[in-house]
């Protein structure tokens, strides 16, 4: 992940907080009241933020000091597109027995 992705992350989830659901085109319209959201968004668009969030989708990312980090999900869509999910995770450390894994397909 570069520190551009990492940004984005933390603009996201300072925006609009861990658990909301949002579209990319409901935070581009967000970021008109948030200037940090929009500096981090600054000549993106909708389709260029969704193909980014997909890039970043699952892997969890590391945004605060420590262990702290966030993941980001799709969790639907609608007549826009995906219906993405910004989430605080507490350890990012690996769990070297492989255990808590999500195996569903």
């Amino acid at each position: 992940m570069v520190a551009d992705d990492r940004d984005l992350l933390r603009a996201i989830l300072a925006s609009i907080g861990d658990g909301v659901l949002f579209s990319a085109r409901e935070l581009l319209e967000h970021a008109g009241l948030d200037p940090v959201l929009a500096r981090a968004l600054r000549g993106v668009t909708a389709k260029g933020l969704g193909k980014r969030l997909r890039r970043l989708e699952g892997s969890p990312s590391q945004i605060c000091d420590g262990n702290t980090g966030c993941v980001i999900r799709a969790v639907g869509r609608d007549e826009h597109g995906r219906i993405w999910v910004l989430q605080v995770v507490g350890d990012l450390q690996p769990d070297p027995c492989g255990a808590g894994e999500d195996r569903r397909e």
